[in-house]
């Protein structure tokens, strides 16, 4: 096989799990996708969550999370793919 194409955060966690396979994450992307929540409009939480959400965002919390989680590092296998 000489590629494939799959979700990153999926590739990225098989390259964290499986160090010895000589395979490499293509800086190349054919796609972006935003991340979301399903939530029953009547929840009384909603609110909430919303208000958190955008807290996350503006303090900085959410590229944090996504430098961690959901991006690569040829150092230690997370991180960013930059």
């Amino acid at each position: 096989m000489d590629g494939v194409v799959f979700d990153v955060p999926a590739l990225q966690y098989y390259l964290h799990n499986n160090p010895k396979e000589r395979l490499k994450l293509s800086q190349v992307s054919f796609a972006s996708e935003a991340y979301g929540f399903i939530v029953s409009p009547d929840r009384s939480f909603l609110k909430n969550l919303d208000i958190r959400l955008l807290e996350m965002k503006e303090n900085g919390k959410i590229k944090e999370i996504e430098s961690k989680w959901l991006s690569y590092s040829k150092r230690k296998g997370i991180g960013n793919r930059e």
